[in-house]
């Protein structure tokens, strides 16, 4: 059924922004199966931030080779009327992180990441552990973030990341 698909990624080789990831992709919609007026349809299981994992599939001498790319979380949905497909976009944890940054602003840059992340409302591990891993080195050094501006969530994570001399990244597990 997937008439289109499109991976689209973004890097700073410098740090300056977060890495970015998103797919979008076309759905065959001519069944009405995503249609919001069909009752039966699939559209009543959608719900924000829902996980995709997504794999590529190689066929490499009649045998498929499967590669995991990573994990998506879908962020919008549009199905017209009348309309004979239906467009996702799913994206990574990182793009979630834009709402304006609350928690502490002094403290160790371990601490102000902790804020930082659970303000994000991240989605859990099945478990119900978080997504995400600090580095210790982040704990040897203590800052006052400046109220000069308003930070997002993203930068402040970025910003306690350069100084603390570590990377942010997401992996293909999500």
């Amino acid at each position: 059924d997937l008439l289109s698909y499109t991976h689209t990624s973004s890097c700073d080789i410098l740090s300056g922004s977060l890495p970015k990831n998103e797919i979008t992709f076309d759905l065959d919609n001519s069944n009405l199966i995503w249609d919001m007026q069909n009752l039966t349809g699939n559209e009543k299981y959608l719900i924000e931030k829902q996980e995709l994992k997504v794999k590529y599939g190689y066929d490499i001498n009649g045998s498929i080779e499967w590669i995991n790319v990573g994990k998506f979380y879908l962020h919008e949905w549009k199905t017209p009327s009348n309309g004979i497909k239906v467009t996702f976009t799913a994206r990574d944890l990182l793009t979630f992180m834009n709402d304006v940054y609350t928690g502490i602003t002094t403290g160790t840059l371990y601490a102000i990441c902790e804020s930082a992340l659970t303000q994000a409302e991240l989605p859990t591990n099945n478990n119900g552990s978080v997504k995400w891993v600090l580095s210790d080195q982040l704990k040897e050094y203590t800052t006052t973030i400046p109220n000069d501006k308003t930070y997002t969530i993203a930068e402040i994570l970025q910003l306690c990341s350069n100084a603390g001399m570590c990377v942010m990244y997401q992996d293909h597990d999500g």
